[in-house]
């Protein structure tokens, strides 16, 4: 049970992060003066590209986790 959940989890954060990626990727192209900018308006940091780049590494990590841990 805990393994599946190890599992589960891996897989929500891989997906939801690559969201973040792709959000940021589609807005570097239709409107690439934003990626300096801060993420948000109550916070200075993180800004647009260094989330990108942040949720990019997560999903990779987590997508490689959840890979080995599929094939034990």
């Amino acid at each position: 049970m805990r393994r599946r959940t190890v599992e589960a989890g891996l897989r929500t954060v891989a997906i939801y992060s690559f969201a973040g990626w792709a959000y940021i990727a589609l807005n570097a192209v239709v409107h690439p003066v934003s990626l300096g900018w801060p993420l948000t308006h109550l916070a200075p940091w993180p800004h647009e590209d260094t989330f990108g780049a942040a949720c990019f590494g997560v999903s990779f990590v987590c997508a490689m986790c959840y890979g080995v841990s599929r094939s034990r």
